[in-house]
């Protein structure tokens, strides 16, 4: 028993440092779509919808049609800038995701995107099926997306 006890305190000690040295930081988006908050290393940094980019650093995504569909929601919606920041801040993020909600709708996309290269990472469609259950949804990118993807980098 004292085995079991000292076994299940060593696991949640472990989980609570892991979740303790995450952390998503929100990342503000100006009024021009300027991503502020991000470390100097990548900067500039901006989302542009009406001319479909994303811009992180020396390197900008000229969002193709299977990614921009996310994003091309009808009416009003929030949009939410997350990145993943690890307590220490020597260490700069290695992720970034846009959380797309549209007003009055039971769900929203969440894009992930490896930071530097912005790499597709994972894109989820999150629903809220009632005030309390909220499920993930986890999409699979074509590989006909990715091909586009490949063709949409520019570099400066």
């Amino acid at each position: 028993m004292t085995v079991r006890i000292i076994s299940i305190s060593i696991v949640l000690l472990l989980f609570s440092s892991l979740v303790y040295a995450s952390k998503d930081r929100i990342i503000k988006v100006s009024g021009n779509g300027e991503l502020v908050g991000l470390p100097e290393i990548y900067s500039p940094a901006k989302i542009d919808l009406n001319d479909k980019y994303i811009k992180i650093g020396r390197v900008k995504l000229n969002l193709p049609a299977c990614i921009f569909k996310y994003f091309d929601v009808r009416g009003e919606f929030d949009l939410k800038v997350t990145t993943d920041w690890f307590n220490e801040s020597s260490k700069p993020p290695t992720s970034i995701s846009f959380r797309v909600s549209p007003k009055g709708k039971d769900f929203e996309y969440r894009l992930f995107f490896m930071i530097e290269a912005l790499i597709p990472a994972g894109v989820q469609v999150i629903t809220h099926e009632s005030s309390s259950v909220t499920a993930f949804h986890e999409l699979s990118l074509r590989k006909s997306c990715y091909k586009e993807i490949g063709q949409s980098y520019e570099v400066d």
